[in-house]
């Protein structure tokens, strides 16, 4: 072993596979009796890992980006790297700069990293798999278990969670809640995956958590001096005394943010530190930039109102032209319209056999359409909820978006089952008086997520899973325009009340400010640590509000765009729904936590 002139080349070569069994089994002995020298492997095999597949996707990327953009450049959004600075505008931007690779490399560097922490970690005393750690106390949507031996099954409330165990979290609507006995929580966002730990006798730490991808609220009560809680990243360790504090992992950074308390982030890369102290963030990448702190934008934790009660999660709502009534889509197909008057809800009715997706009022207010996983879109009487005589030919897909063109006299919704190939996706507009259809727009190849039609009722704007915003002439019915700057799906559009800007909102976790008149970004907006899933401007255009699968409701200055405030009301799993009342003193918001929190815009 001595022939080795420093520990970390030593290290670097049992990571290598360099080191006799002889040596091997000597270096187990000191990993033991050393919890520093242990450590350093831990963090060795996370730069290792990590690096060793960036550097393998950084040449696949190269190869075939142009390709899968479809055009001569590869243009998405710079040459990487983290930068709170680049956020154009926004102190509390993650600055990165995404590209179309780095998760599914991530996630493959993460299982190394995994095997390498039940190497040093694992060696438990006999009987200590039985040993639990804590439970799982909420679960909601698709949450599996995936066992030490690769058994992977649907996770119930109450289960007992041992060391070794992974929680991995669905997609949008899916969310879990880890408690331990001291009373210790982790909030487990959608598309979250999570390893849980024993500290063992050989490391001085309490509770450990490997965070492969997503998205963690943690609020951990005090710990012990000599046993810290860690919680692992592939870009970072965590090491939490006691505080709350939230937890992304990302392609390629982690970023933490402090609410109370203060954590130390170290990052592996280079092994520097850094502490991070009430409403404070950081963000430590792979790239070796400057590890700081920034200070976080205000949060707002106190809405004017909460609509509680629901039957289940929010996924659309929508003001009635003259701002007195809010309508809700029910999640077991009702419809609740809420007087703004009163405060109370003043109409409930059946629109739909099951969950509504989509809402929308005609510009006069005298019809609501609702869009249903029934594949049925229908009319009402806002006033008495009565059906309206106006039948659309049933879709083949359920009805996730609709629309009315500014006159009133279009309807448009999405059409196709999102597998993909030119043609196969298509936009349907309708005759909004008699339900006749008038016309399908094909462009799309991928399942159509938003649409919208601009101010000036001359322009549809379409968004969907092939990561394109296309621009449609109402009027000659043809493609005018098709961008692609997401690298990934796009889920959310709006126009400004002038129609000069477009927001989008996409799964790379951005938004970003489109110029309609010249097809440039003019803002790109950094911040959730989630796929947005909705944009919203207030009435007058000086506010943008994007929520998405991070619980938080974002507010924007479109114009500079620096980041406002921070909404943070909803509790549990993503906010599909937002709305601003027409007079903008309101903005209404619906999550899967079954709540709407209606927030005072005067007082923002």
């Amino acid at each position: 072993m001595n022939s080795f002139p420093c520990d970390d080349e030593l290290l670097q070569a049992y990571l290598n596979g360099e080191l006799t069994a002889e040596t091997t089994a000597a270096l187990m002995e000191r990993l033991k009796a050393d919890p520093c020298l242990a450590e350093r492997l831990i963090l060795l095999a996370h730069e290792e890992a990590v690096l060793r597949e960036w550097a393998r996707a950084e040449r696949a990327a190269a190869a075939s980006v142009t390709e899968l953009l479809g055009r001569g450049e590869a243009k998405i959004g710079g040459a990487g790297g983290v930068s709170p600075s680049a956020s154009s505008g926004t102190s509390e931007g993650l600055g990165l700069r995404h590209r179309r690779r780095g998760a599914v490399a991530l996630i493959a560097a993460a299982a190394v990293v995994l095997a390498v922490l039940a190497l040093v970690l694992g060696r438990r005393p006999s009987g200590r798999d039985s040993e639990v750690l804590a439970r799982l106390t909420s679960v909601q949507g698709e949450v599996c278990l995936v066992t030490v031996s690769g058994e992977v099954r649907a996770a119930r409330e109450g289960e007992e969670l041992p060391p070794g165990q992974v929680v991995q979290v669905g997609d949008e609507g899916s969310y879990a809640t880890v408690r331990y006995p001291d009373g210790t929580e982790l909030q487990l966002s959608p598309e979250t995956v999570l390893r849980l730990e024993a500290g063992g006798v050989e490391l001085p730490v309490g509770k450990r958590v490997f965070l492969q991808a997503g998205l963690v609220e943690a609020d951990v009560v005090r710990q012990p001096e000599d046993r810290p809680m860690i919680l692992s990243t592939p870009h970072a360790i965590i090491r939490v005394l006691g505080t709350r504090f939230c937890s992304a992992a990302l392609a390629e950074a982690t970023r933490v943010e402090t609410e109370e308390g203060q954590v130390q982030l170290t990052r592996l890369s280079d092994g520097q530190s850094v502490v991070v102290e009430k409403n404070r963030f950081a963000v430590a990448a792979l790239r070796e930039e400057p590890l700081q702190t920034y200070p976080l934008v205000p949060r707002c934790l106190e809405p004017h109102a909460v609509l509680a009660g629901q039957p289940g999660p929010v996924c659309a709502l929508a003001f009635s032209p003259d701002g007195d009534t809010l309508a809700i889509a029910g999640w077991d197909g009702t419809i609740r319209l809420w007087d703004r008057r009163t405060g109370e809800v003043r109409l409930t009715f059946k629109a739909h056999p099951k969950l509504v997706k989509a809402l929308a009022f005609s510009p006069d207010g005298s019809v609501l359409a609702t869009g249903s996983m029934d594949k049925v879109v229908r009319f009402w009487d806002p006033a008495t909820g009565a059906p309206r005589p106006v039948t659309f030919a049933p879709q083949k897909r359920d009805i996730d978006v609709i629309a009315f063109s500014p006159d009133g006299q279009l309807l448009a919704t999405a059409l196709g089952y999102g597998k993909g190939g030119p043609g196969s996706e298509q936009i349907v507009l309708w005759d909004a008086r008699t339900g006749a259809e008038l016309t399908r727009l094909a462009g799309h190849t991928s399942m159509i997520l938003d649409l919208v039609f601009a101010p000036d009722g001359k322009t549809l704007a379409t968004a969907g899973k092939d990561g394109t915003v296309k621009f449609w002439d109402v009027e000659t019915r043809q493609e005018r325009a098709s961008y692609r700057e997401h690298y990934r799906e796009v889920h959310a559009l709006a126009f400004s009340p002038d129609g000069q800007l477009l927001a989008t909102g996409g799964y790379d976790l951005t938004v970003r400010l489109w110029d309609t008149r010249t097809g440039e970004v003019r803002h790109l907006l950094q911040g959730h640590t989630r796929a947005v899933k909705k944009v919203a401007f207030s009435p007058d255009g000086r506010l943008l509000a994007s929520t998405g699968g991070d619980s938080l409701v974002r507010l924007w200055d479109p114009a500079t765009g620096q980041e406002l405030k921070v909404l943070k009301g909803h509790t549990k799993g993503t906010v599909p729904a937002v709305a601003f009342s027409p007079d903008g003193r309101l903005l209404a918001t619906g999550g899967w936590d079954r709540r709407v929190l209606l927030w005072d815009m005067t007082e923002q």
